[in-house]
């Protein structure tokens, strides 16, 4: 939401440049009336949705891939494990 506000007050009264830093008070903003108010909309670029996409697939991608990866070493370290216990049962 965007809100611009404005003062009723004659803007000749306003000290321009003045480099005192005083701190900002409930009082400061009495004089202030809400001008207007929009709703904003943010839509984003389609050039970010295209790489947002483009870097979804990838990693759904490399994260099957890497599944794959997993389960093909789980099988040969099964393999290598039951070879394992069939070489120890011969040599009984």
């Amino acid at each position: 939401m965007l809100e611009i506000w404005g003062k009723n007050k004659n803007f000749d009264k306003i000290v321009y440049g003045d480099t005192s830093m005083k701190k900002i008070t409930k009082n400061d903003f009495q004089g202030l009336i809400n001008v207007i108010r929009v709703p904003l909309e943010l839509t984003p670029d389609p050039r970010v949705v295209k790489e947002d996409a483009a870097d979804l697939e990838k990693y759904e991608r490399d994260m099957k891939e890497r599944a794959e990866r997993l389960a093909e070493a789980k099988k040969i370290k099964e393999a290598q494990d039951k070879a394992k216990r069939e070489d120890k049962e011969l040599k009984r």
